[in-house]
Formats: C-alpha cells, structure tokens, sequence
C-alpha cells in the first residue's frame, strides 16, 4: 500500500493506493497539489474525509460537485471506475474512459442524474476510483482534486460521454445518449470524391488563403475591434506566467484557465512572427501549442477564437518543423469539424438541419481555416463543397421551434427570442466569408446571397441606425446601446450589390465610428448616396412584435406569448440584469424617430429619468409598486435568469402593402400578482395612423388601478382639447366616447433599470382609465403621426372609421373600402356586414375590394402552434411554474399548420394565392367555403374573382 498526503479543496488529505504506487510528479506543477498514479488491474486508489465544506456555500444555479484534471500519456481502452460514497453505504458512481492524450478537466455535479446512483452530496464522505486495464501497468496524472466544487451544471456538455460512461440526461438539455448517437464526430464526408484539383480550383485557394490571412485580425473579433499596440507585451507576459517548459520531452507549466487570453497570445505571437520572423518568437508560439493539445481545453465557441487563424499564419514553420499534420487533426477534433458534413439531421433532429447562431458567428472562420490548412488535394475540394452546402443549407437553414437560429420571419435569433445582437453577430461572420470566397469557384450559390439579402432587408426595417429599440431589446433599456452594420458593407463588396450598399449608408449615418470605417470611406469615394429610409409594414411572428415605418419614423409594437417570453432578466448580480421591463411586453408602443449621429435611439423615453415602468406608452398594465414589478430571477432551477412566458398563443400580426394588423391576448403572470389581469388587444396600422383597440380588460386588485397609457414624456408641452390630445413629439390622439381620460403633469420619482438609485423627473401622462377590478372594460383611441392637434381637429380622420365591433371575441373595423377583423375566438356565425360571414378558428382578416369586383383577403394565425394545450408551463394544481427556455420538450418544435375555413358570401373563385395555402372547399346557395392554410405567424394572401377561370 503506498500513501500520499496532497491539499484537497485546501484541506491536507491522504490518499491511500492499493496494488500501485501514488506519487508526486513535476508534470502536475509546482504548487505540490497533483500526483502521479501507477496502476494494474483491479487496483485502488481512496481518500476518506467529509465531502461538504462549511466554509464554502454553494449558491444557484451552481450545484456541489467533482472537479480533477487528469492527464493520460496515450489513449487507450482502460477505464476508472469512481464510487462516492456516504456513511449509510448510498453511494454515486461514474466511469472514466482513458481514451484520450494529455490533460482534460472535468466537472460533474453530485446531483441532476448525471452520475448514477442517489444520495445526498452533503453525506458524502469517501471516494473510491478503482482501475479496470485489462492486463500490464499504467501511469496517469491527477491535480486541483475538488471533492465539494461549486459546478454549473449547464457546463456539462453531452461531448462528455465520449469519456464518461452512461452520461445521463441532464432535464435541463437533450439527453447525452441523442448527442452520442449524432455527435458530429460520427459524420463523414458524402460528396464525391474528384478525380483530381482544377487549376481554378488551385487559385480558388491560394487566393481564399490569401484574403483570409488579409482578414485575420478581424475575422475572428467583434466589429471595431483591433489588435491593441502592445497585443505582443501582453503575449510576452501572458506567455512568462505560464511558466511553460520542456520537460523529459513534455510540455509542463501552468493550467489553462483563461482560454481567452491564451488565445490572444498566439494570435499575437503569430502576428509578431509573420511581421518579423525569429526563432524566439516561433518557440514561444510551439510552446504554447503544444501546451494547449496537451491541457485537451475546449475552445470552440467564443472564447477560443483566433486559434486557428494564428495555426493559419504559422503554417509554414510548423509544417518545416513537422509539427503541421498533427495540429490539423487537433483542431478539426477540438473544433468538431464533423458538423461541416451535416446533410440531414441536428442533433438527431430528424429532417432539420440548422445551426447554433452562435456557432455561426464564432466557428466559421476556424472551420474554414481547418479546411485551407490541408494539402491541395481532392479531398479538400470535397472538404470545400461541403463547407459551402453547410453555410447554405446549415447555417441557414431554418430553426425549429424557438431553437438558436434563422426563422421564417426573416430574423435569426439565440436565447429563445433575441433577434438583434445574435442576428447581427452571426451575419458579421457570414458576410465576412462571403467576401473570403467571393469570385471564386467556391463562392455560394445565389440561393445563399438571397437569403442572406432577405435576412438584411427585415433587419433593415427594425433597425434605427447603429442603436436598438427598446421594443426589440432582450434585457437592458439603453439609449446608446450601438451595434455595428458592417454585415451590410461586407454582403454589399461580396456580392456587389448597391442597394445593401446605400442601406449600409444610410445606418452608419447614425455614428462617427462606423463612418470612419473602411468600408463607409470606400462607398463614400464610390459617390454612394444613403438608401431611403424604410417604409413599409412588418411582423416579427417569432418575436411577438411589428414595425409601422414611414419617411423619418418607426413605430414598434410588442407582445408575447406563451412561445414568446416578455424578456430575458438576468442575475442581479450580472451587469445586465434590468429590473422593471415586464410592461413593455404589455403592448407598448415605441415611436423612434431617425437618430441624430452619436445621439443614441431617438425615442424621446429618457428612461433613466424618473420614467414610470407601469406606464408604457401603448401598454395596458395595472399601476403596480416598483417593488412589486422589480424582476425576481434565480428561481429556475440551473439557469441563470427568468423567461416568462403567457398561457395565451394569440400574438402575431398581419401585414398588408406597407400596413397591418397587430393583436394579442394578455394574461398577467402569477409570479408578480398579476394572475387574475385579462386584456385583449388589437393595432390597426394605416399611413401615418394607428387605430388601437382593447376589449376583455379585467383585473381584480383593489388596490391598483388598471390603465391603458397612450403616452408619458419627459416635458410639459403636451396639450389638450377635449377628446383630443397631443405630445410634444409631433403625435395627436383622439379618444373615442365613454372612456375617462386622465391628462396631467406631475413630479416622478422611480428607479434606474437595474435598481440600483433613485431617478427623478416631471413627465406628462395621458391615461385612459378603467378603474379598480375592471371587468370586460374596452378602449378605443385614434394616434396620428407627424401632425398638430389644429389640422387633426380640423381633418377630424376618425369619421373615417368604422368600429363594427369591439368584444372580447372580435375587433372588426372599416377603414375606407377595407375592413379588419381580429378574431380572439372562433366565430362560425358573423352577424355583420361585409363579405365575411364565419371562421372557424381565431385568425386577423383583412380583405380590400378591388377594380372589376375582385376581392383582395390576407390571413394570418398570429398562434405559432408550438405546442397544444393551454400552457406547457402549468403545474397538475393549475398553477404557473417556471422553467428554462432549454428545459423544454417544445424548444424545437416545428410550427404546425393550421387549417382555417373563411365562410364567404357569394360564389367566389381563386384568381391568385399565396402557393399552396388557399382551396375552395364548396361554393354553392350564395356561399363560398375557402380553407386556408396557416403556419409560422406569417401571412396569406388570395385574389378572389366572381368569374370562374
């Protein structure tokens, strides 16, 4: 028996070894905390003391765990068997496979099934790693033991099970079992192998190659960012604290624990080298190469780009040193370059395939540079044809569910629903390799490039120059929140397209910084004039969410559902946590006029300046406390923030030639005593106007009084005159008879977004009123955009509407010769005039006669059909429970159809649809049945003729 004391968790521990010896080895470090394990068969290595450590409290979402570095010398078949046992003889059990080289870390948690067996992780008090070798001796290293670490058990990424045996499934994520039957490991290439390379190929290569070494600083960085002056001192001393040295043939120094960083030094080592070739320099950067294939650090994702790029730039020396084969195969394996070969499924997702729009944005240019790195031979050609089928019909293919990645919507989005920074993200590296293989034979397919330019063109039209409209935002409200266009630059220069190019121009307009830009100063000498601004109508179906624009404003509308949360609230410790945004989700309105350079969004809020949170403009909501409304995150279990999703499913929109419909049902969250508040509501955009509506509104605090807000402002310049009021940001609103309207000034006291301080402010607020513990109250307002209260009096546009109905089960409107219904409920039955006469499910109409009897009708289920039934997020008591966006079995989910019949008075043909989503199913006794098909959110469209084709 041999015995070996070592500091574990910081507590001096002794492990005792059977049939093999436990040693110290120079290769685990110099702090004495690692040990070297020589074993046979069946041997035995044990330490007994009490898991659990007073000192150290383990806070959600992290969870008790095992933490330990090992390091093997070769793969092999061996295995070690850990059981963690507690006093009554309960234990948990594990099984380690030996089947990899050098250092990899793992970190288990005691709980959440991944290890088997089930005991309390504070009874713990032994371990027990037994090793099963099949014959003969073996070596293999430990250190930084942790019998009580405190483990994020989202961290435990299913790759695992190629080492950890029956990985179990984690409620959290897919099961491992999924991951290991589709890992991308398992991929192989299924294009046809060429006969040879073509010389076009050839140059196709040699010119990729050249780009992307043109490229390389900025390729795998967010926009704006450039190597710092002393990137080179910062390696160099990075570098001297890794203590790393040459060692009996093996690399020792210190653990890598910031990959960022470590990255950042070779990118900076490699960058020095190209510029001024020295064999310091080159052992430095082998040294830290070598360090790194030895530590097995997963560094795909964000933290580890730039790896592969600086491998790119060192090609030539590693290759003459004989080092180059084995690095390409360590980074096809660390970067899973299998995922290049996906043809048919995701994850075992039968029939989609998709990618992670963070992947996209973080692993395209190494996957890339995996593929140039090799020899000029067929196999890379087929390496490159399968590159290319992976940006088009992977990287943006479409996402199920609400599943990372492109929707139908045009929009592509990550965390279940933020469509900005993740879209843009993803399209900065896309249209980066775009122009990396623009004019070449490899360059993507025109498919590709339209897709692309639709994605860019729904972009366009929600987005407010470099900033981010408080109705789009995940999680922060910040005026001055900027993000970079430069994917419309690049797309432009890549697929030579002007209009992407003017549109570019017309977003940097909004910042100095991206007006210095290369890009910006290149389209400027090219005499490029800035693209009109947007004007047009669209939903966001995946969203919950609609822009209206017209020349020099955008007006933004917001829902949600129980597919679509109200917001993304982190930790309160994070510094993105923001605190009173639930309303804003309530139907608000946010009116952004275009932004002045460096200005910030131009949406008039001035939030953090005693803004009243219960009191978004467009929102109905119940005048709650701030204490009341401050967001509560760190409940669901695991996770790190709070999604709250509705029970309703009605909340989408339709859109028409440049105007729509937006509607929802509202239905306030248990969790912020807001379970028993009901609202139904509906937006009718036309022109420079929106008629808004509301129907069903209850509430049963007494406290509290329910509003609908037509606006707050920072300023005191509004006015009234009678039914009619008006802000001072150029917008005019009348209010239909029988409602109370409250129109005052006063002082606000409220809290910044984080609620951190007090703010103060005097604000303006027009108020409609529906009391204490409403029941089935209704408004009805008229808002108007770039007009004065005079000329609005005077023109009087509100004779010009019809509200035919206004009901908990239907909003119907005339508006001129088009009529709109808002369907909340299925109405088989419709005693009104117009050409509808039933529906058979809920649905938002709109139908517009045209020249020579014809009639236009447009259809949208706004339901995204996810999932049936009332809510996925209901307990068996009825009550609602919260969950993760990723711990749910509908996160990729296909949108259903739905199958809608319109019952028509008249007989009445097809004369043109939308393909495949309209059919007459009988026309007969002046009645014509048309079923429509439904899916996504997203709009219908037919012609309907009396005369029969």
């Amino acid at each position: 028996m041999s015995f070996l004391t070592v500091p574990t968790d910081g507590i001096a521990t002794v492990f005792h070894a059977t049939d093999s010896r436990v040693t110290r080895s120079h290769l685990c470090g110099t702090d004495g905390s690692g040990i070297r394990w020589r074993f046979c068969d069946g041997a035995t290595l044990t330490l007994e003391r009490r898991f659990a450590m007073p000192g150290l409290v383990v806070q959600p979402p992290r969870v008790p765990g095992f933490a330990f570095r090992i390091y093997c010398m070769a793969p092999s078949g061996e295995q070690l068997h850990f059981t963690f046992s507690a006093a009554d003889g309960r234990s948990l059990r594990l099984t380690l496979r030996l089947n990899f080289h050098g250092w990899k870390e793992f970190c288990i948690p005691y709980e959440r099934g991944f290890m088997l067996g089930h005991t309390a992780p504070d009874a713990l008090c032994r371990l027990c790693i037994q090793a099963e070798t099949g014959g003969g001796f073996s070596n293999i290293l430990f250190r930084d033991i942790r019998l009580w670490a405190a483990v994020d058990a989202l961290f435990v990424y299913p790759s695992l099970c190629a080492q950890v045996r029956h990985l179990a499934c984690h409620p959290r994520r897919f099961p491992a079992e999924i991951y290991e039957d589709n890992a991308p490991c398992r991929n192989a290439p299924v294009f046809p192998l060429p006969e040879y390379v073509t010389e076009n190929e050839l140059s196709a290569f040699a010119e990729i190659t050249r780009r992307y070494e043109a490229f390389c600083d900025t390729l795998d960085t967010p926009p704006y960012t450039q190597p710092a002056p002393d990137a080179l001192e910062r390696a160099q001393a990075f570098f001297r604290s890794m203590t790393l040295r040459i060692r009996h043939g093996q690399v020792t120094g210190q653990p890598i624990h910031d990959i960022t960083a470590y990255a950042h030094a070779m990118a900076a080592f490699a960058r020095a080298y190209c510029a001024a070739p020295s064999v310091e320099l080159l052992e430095q950067y082998v040294l830290l190469l070598r360090h790194l294939e030895e530590q097995n650090i997963a560094f795909n994702w964000y933290h580890g780009r730039g790896i592969a790029s600086s491998v790119l730039r060192m090609r030539k020396p590693l290759a003459a040193g004989g080092m180059l084969s084995h690095t390409i195969s360590f980074l096809r394996q660390a970067y899973e370059f299998g995922k290049v070969y996906t043809v048919s499924s995701h994850h075992g997702i039968p029939g989609k395939i998709f990618e992670d729009s963070d992947a996209v944005a973080t692993e395209l240019p190494s996957l890339l540079a995996c593929i140039l790195l090799t020899e000029s031979t067929p196999e890379k050609v087929r390496d490159m044809r399968h590159f290319l089928y992976y940006l088009e019909h992977v990287c943006l293919g479409t996402a199920p569910g609400i599943a990372s990645g492109y929707k139908p919507d045009g929009t592509i989005f990550h965390h279940g629903g933020y469509i900005r920074n993740y879209q843009k993200v993803a399209l900065y590296t896309l249209a980066r390799i775009l122009r990396l293989l623009s004019g070449t034979v490899f360059e993507p397919s025109s498919a590709l490039h339209a897709r692309i330019r639709a994605i860019l063109e729904t972009e366009y039209a929600f987005s407010c120059g470099v900033y981010e409209p408080f109705c789009l935002a995940q999680y922060a409200f910040q005026p001055d929140n900027a993000s970079s266009v430069s994917e419309f630059a690049d797309t432009a220069i890549a697929t030579q397209d002007e209009v992407l190019a003017r549109q570019y121009v017309a977003l940097a307009r909004s910042s100095s910084r991206e007006m210095a830009t290369p890009q910006y100063l290149l389209f400027q000498k090219r005499g490029l004039e800035p693209a009109a601004s947007y004007r047009g109508h669209q939903t966001l179906s995946y969203s919950a969410a609609a822009v209206h624009a017209r020349d020099g404003w955008k007006l933004f509308v917001r829902g949600y559902s129980k597919y679509v949360y109200a917001r993304e609230i982190w930790s309160r410790t994070s510094s993105r946590y923001c605190a009173f945004g639930l309303f804003r989700s309530f139907g608000a309105l946010e009116l952004c006029f275009s932004s002045a350079c460096d200005a910030g969004v131009n949406n008039g809020m001035d939030i953090e300046n005693g803004f009243d949170y219960t009191r978004w403009n467009g929102a109905t909501a119940v005048h709650i406390p701030l204490t009341q409304l401050a967001a509560a995150p760190d409940i669901v279990e695991d996770e790190w923030a709070e999604w709250l999703y509705s029970d309703e499913g009605f909340a989408g929109g339709l859109d028409v030639p440049e105007n729509g419909i937006f509607a929802l049902r509202l239905h306030g969250p248990e969790k912020y005593a807001l379970g028993q508040f009901r609202a139904s509501k509906s937006y009718h955009f036309f022109g420079d106007s929106v008629l808004c509506l509301g129907s069903g509104i209850e509430n049963d605090s007494d406290l509290w009084e329910t509003e609908t807000t037509l606006f707050q402002e920072p300023a005191d310049r509004a006015v009234r005159n009678g039914s009619i009021v008006a802000d001072s940001r150029g917008c005019v609103y009348y209010i239909y008879p029988g409602q109370r309207l409250r129109f005052f000034t006063s002082r606000t006291v409220s809290r910044d977004t984080r609620d951190a301080r007090d703010t103060f402010g005097r604000r303006t607020f027009a108020l409609l009123c529906h009391g204490k513990r409403p029941r089935n109250a209704t408004y009805a307002y008229l808002m108007q955009i770039g007009t004065d209260i005079d000329h609005f009096a005077v023109r009087q546009p509100w004779k010009d509407i019809d509200i035919l109905r206004l009901d908990t089960d239907a909003h119907i409107v005339r508006i001129g010769q088009k009529l709109q219904y808002v369907f909340f409920h299925k109405q088989p039955n419709l005693n009104t005039t117009g050409p509808i006469c039933g529906v058979t499910e809920p649905c938002i109409l709109y139908t517009e006669m045209l020249t020579n009897g014809r009639l236009l009708l447009s259809i949208c289920d706004p339901d995204l059909h996810l999932y049936f039934g009332k809510s996925a997020f209901s307990s068996l008591s009825g009550r609602h429970e919260e969950h993760s966006i990723y711990g749910m079995n509908w996160y990729s989910s296909e949108s259903r159809s739905s199958c809608i019949w319109i019952l028509l008075r008249g007989i009445l043909h097809i004369e043109s649809c939308t393909e495949n989503s309209f059919r007459v199913v009988n026309a007969s006794n002046d009645c014509t049945i048309l079923e429509c098909t439904c899916q996504h959110g997203l709009t219908a469209s037919a012609t309907l003729t009396s005369h029969k084709n």
